[in-house]
Order: structure tokens, then C-alpha cells, then sequence
């Protein structure tokens, strides 16, 4: 399993880089149309009138809904294919997106810059003190970041089956408590508040998590 699960990771890797014009179109397959649905769910807490970064920001579908609640918003992404891929999607609307290629361990942004930090489907760099300790640097005092790190599929039909053994393979988890308190304590070490709330659709459980500065 632990080779599967390497391989199902390159195979995702090269999706977000090399292949990302066909991410949209594998997202959506395994997700049965659902995936833009799933990261929408972190704009329920994303409070209001506040400058916000998004970290990952993929093809951009989450930073366009965050841009269209004219909301500050600052969206990086350490692929390049991403980040041209973004542009194009949201530099439609007539109102240039403000994206940048960076590294979330060294994030290009003075101290206390954003309200929140906005993070779907984060790969494990996301639990890296390193990188908490750059998300806390750039929260306002009373920030927040919000992540959604991932989702349980919870029907039990072939392809809902199917679809969560893909899930598993590409992130290597399985049991969402001790995930959950797993994650917990690394936020904590690095100085946040922890919450986790839950959402979800007819297929998918979604799980969100909340920390405050």
C-alpha cells in the first residue's frame, strides 16, 4: 500500500504541475462534481471585510467566489503551470488578479498583513513548523486561517468506494480522529487555537479546520 500510495502522489503532483490542464477534469471525475463544492465550504468562515490570502490557490475557482465577496484577496501557488492557469481563469472577470509564485516557508509579506489565510486540500507541508510559523507571522492578532485538509466519501456504492480509496491513496489517511487530534497538536505547538467543524453533501463528509492567532 505504501508504494500505491507513492505513486498515487507523484501521479498527483504531476497533475498540479505538468498536467495541470487536466486537473479540472480528473478533479471533477473523482469527485463526482463535487470538488469545487467541497473548498467553496471554507468561504462560510471567512469573515467579512478583511484581506485574505490563499495559499494553493490552484486553478483559482475558490479565489474567484473569495474575489467576487469583494474581499482583499492575495492568492499564491508555488506551481507555475497553477499560477498561469489562474491568471487565465480569473483574469475574465476584467479585474486583474493580484497572484504570485511562492514558497509558503518563506512567504513574500510583511508581519500581521492578512485577516485570514485561506488553505483546500493542502498537501503535508501544511503541518510543517516552518510553515505555521510563516501563516502565524502574517496573521493580524485575532486572524484566522481556514483549511480544508480533506473529505470522507459516505456512500457506499461502487463508485463512492472506489473514489474513497483514491482519496486514501493520495493522502495516506485514514482514521479522521486521529488525524484530528493529530493536527491539533501540531497547531497548538505552533501557537494557534484549534476548532474543527464539519460539513459536507449527499457523497462527501468535509471537514474544516479553524485557528486563531
Amino acid at each position: 500500500m505504501n508504494a500505491l500510495s507513492s505513486f498515487a502522489r507523484a501521479a498527483f503532483d504531476l497533475l498540479y504541475t505538468r498536467f495541470a490542464g487536466a486537473y479540472d477534469l480528473v478533479a471533477s471525475l473523482v469527485s463526482f462534481g463535487e470538488w469545487r463544492e467541497w473548498g467553496a465550504m471554507a468561504l462560510s468562515f471567512i469573515p467579512d471585510e478583511v484581506r485574505v490570502l490563499e495559499i494553493g490557490h490552484g486553478p483559482g475557482h475558490l479565489h474567484a467566489r473569495i474575489r467576487a465577496r469583494d474581499l482583499d484577496a492575495v492568492g499564491i501557488d508555488l506551481s507555475p503551470q497553477m499560477g498561469r492557469l489562474a491568471w487565465r481563469n480569473l483574469s475574465a472577470g476584467g479585474r486583474p488578479p493580484r497572484l504570485a509564485q511562492a514558497d509558503v516557508a518563506r512567504l513574500p509579506f510583511a508581519d500581521a498583513s492578512f485577516g485570514c489565510v485561506v488553505a483546500t486540500f493542502p498537501a503535508a507541508f501544511i503541518f510543517d513548523p516552518t510553515v505555521l510559523a510563516e501563516i502565524h507571522r502574517v496573521l493580524q492578532p485575532g486572524g484566522r486561517a481556514v483549511i480544508v485538509p480533506g473529505v470522507r466519501m459516505i456512500k457506499e456504492d461502487p463508485l463512492s468506494r472506489l473514489a474513497r480509496l483514491a482519496f486514501r491513496l493520495t493522502s495516506g489517511r485514514s482514521d479522521p480522529r486521529a488525524i484530528a487530534d493529530a493536527a491539533q497538536a501540531r497547531f497548538e505547538a505552533a501557537g494557534f487555537s484549534f476548532w474543527q467543524r464539519n460539513m459536507g453533501t449527499e457523497r462527501a463528509a468535509v471537514t474544516i479546520w479553524l485557528l486563531r492567532v
